[in-house]
């Protein structure tokens, strides 16, 4: 088996992943409604299990997620989410 890949949004975990599995960590595992960033830590994690099902080229890249996850929901050049606080 691959190993599994650590998602970060941030610098704080949000998924760890592997080919089959995806595990929601810290905000990401909360309530849709206290976690207004879920769908773009979602999308996040379907990237990072792409590449390790090698559906997709490696290496896995936090940044790169997040960039697919921002085209995946059409924020593409808008920041918000994107932006640091």
């Amino acid at each position: 088996m691959k190993p599994s890949i650590l998602v970060t949004y941030h610098d704080r975990p949000i998924a760890l992943v592997n080919a089959r599995h995806t595990t929601l960590l810290g905000p990401a595992a909360e309530p849709p409604t206290s976690n207004p960033r879920l769908r773009l830590h979602l999308y996040m994690a379907h990237y990072a299990q792409l590449i390790a099902r090698a559906e997709l080229p490696g290496p896995y890249r936090d940044h790169d997620a997040e960039r697919y996850a921002q085209a995946a929901l059409g924020e593409g050049g808008r920041g918000g989410d994107s932006e640091r606080r």
